[in-house]
Parts: C-alpha cells; sequence; structure tokens
C-alpha cells in the first residue's frame, strides 16, 4: 500500500506567517494590511531559496534540511530533535516505515492551558466606551466633534501596535522586553524577557506540550465568536459622522 506523506501525520505543509498573522491581527486596518503584504513579498523570496536549496540536497542525496524550512513542505518526524527532513527523501518509494496515519488531532493553541492572551482588546473595549461616553457628552451640551481626533490617533495607534508585533514575529520570531497586546504567547516557550507568539512557535497545531484547557470535561470556549476593536472603533467614528436620520 502507498503511503501517501500528504496523509501522514508528521507531514508538515507550510503554512506562510503572513496568513497566521492575519488570522490574529485581521486585516481590517490599512496599516497591517500593507505590513503583511510587505512579509508576503520576503515570502515569495524565501520560497524561490528554498525550492533551489532542495534540488541541491536531493541531488546531493541529503536527506536533512539545513535548518527549519519556513516556506516548503517538510517532514516533522524527528523534528523534537531539531531534524527536519526532505519528504521526498523520506518516503521515495512510498514505503515509509514511519508512516503514521492522520487522525486529524489538532494541538490548537487557542485550546492549550499555557496561551496567555494580550491586554491590548480588553484595552481597545474600554477606549471605546470612553469615546461614547465623550461623545454623549459633546452631544448634551450642543458641541461637535466631542474627540473624534482622539479616536483617529487611537485608531492609527492600534495599527502601529499591530505592525510592530507582526514584523517582530516574522523577522525575529519573538518579541524582547514587550509582551504582545494582540499576538497570543506561549508560556512555555516564552521567558520574563522573551515572548514567543503562538503563531510562531506552533504553526501546525501539533505542540509537544499542548495541554488541554478543559476540565472536567466541559468544553473549551476557544471558538468564541471573534471582535474586531479596529471595526468597532471606525464603526463607531462613521455613526457619528453620519448619525441615523430621525423619522
Amino acid at each position: 500500500m502507498w503511503q501517501n506523506c500528504r496523509k501522514c501525520r508528521f507531514f508538515r505543509p507550510y503554512r506562510p506567517l503572513s496568513q497566521l498573522l492575519a488570522r490574529e491581527l485581521g486585516l481590517y486596518d490599512a496599516q497591517v494590511a500593507s505590513q503583511l503584504v510587505s512579509i508576503m513579498q520576503d515570502e515569495y523570496r524565501v520560497k524561490g531559496n528554498e525550492a533551489q536549496k532542495r534540488t541541491e540536497l536531493m541531488i546531493q542525496g541529503e536527506e536533512k534540511w539545513d535548518q527549519k524550512p519556513a516556506m516548503s513542505d517538510y517532514c516533522g518526524f524527528q523534528e523534537s530533535k531539531q531534524i527536519f527532513l526532505l519528504y521526498e527523501m523520506k518516503n521515495p518509494d512510498g514505503k515509509c516505515g514511519d508512516f503514521k496515519e492522520l487522525d486529524g488531532t489538532r494541538k490548537e493553541c487557542s485550546t492549550c492551558q499555557h496561551r496567555i492572551i494580550g491586554e491590548g482588546e480588553a484595552r481597545d473595549r474600554h477606549a471605546i466606551q470612553e469615546y461614547k461616553q465623550l461623545a454623549a457628552n459633546s452631544a448634551a451640551l450642543g458641541e461637535g466633534g466631542g474627540g473624534d481626533q482622539g479616536l483617529a490617533n487611537y485608531i492609527q495607534r492600534i495599527g502601529a501596535v499591530k505592525v510592530f508585533e507582526a514584523a517582530q514575529s516574522y523577522y525575529a520570531g519573538k518579541l524582547t522586553f514587550r509582551k504582545p497586546d494582540y499576538l497570543q504567547v506561549c508560556a512555555l516557550y516564552s521567558t520574563d524577557r522573551d515572548f514567543v507568539p503562538c503563531v510562531v512557535q506552533n504553526p501546525h497545531e501539533v505542540c509537544g506540550v499542548w495541554t488541554s484547557e478543559t476540565k472536567q470535561g466541559e468544553l473549551s470556549k476557544s471558538n468564541e465568536e471573534s471582535f474586531s476593536i479596529v471595526e468597532e472603533l471606525e464603526k463607531f467614528r462613521k455613526s457619528k459622522s453620519h448619525p441615523p436620520q430621525k423619522p
């Protein structure tokens, strides 16, 4: 029977960090979208370099990558030892003795008790209430534009912070001396000075130290409806600029 690598639990399809960051940070902010496009362009360059390197290794009969590939599929059978294999070389004839059927089990960071959630969204929700109250006070006093500039500056700051976190995650693989406000962090792989985002540490959802956050059979609440602060702030600003018409 042919052992198809793509149906094996050790197969690691490449997952562009730009797309994982987009899922975490959203694409509502123009600054964030621009940064992710820049990262995508660099990923395209990396993919080309890795394709050339793969060809060279296969010609040489080598089975191991020199380092963990970022934009190439690989075999993760020995990744716990920091050994990353060319799956084409590991299983050239479809008879790999280490093949294990993919069972669909996922070890998502969003369901792990080691996940640390940033404080950015909670702080932004509080800011929304303050701007709404400022607008209500201004309307009661017959004043216009209450907090408009402050709101615009706040939205811009959110975008700038997310851009920084995205860039550091991609180019450095961590944030140093500053815990992310918007990216989830792994407590086990982070220290009090170096913070490793979950999207960097566990892109394939196969983390070996994953521990369920559920207790006594309770369902995990990890799939709660996402809430975009930037989108909410923008809606609020537009509602102030174009208030609903009275009947």
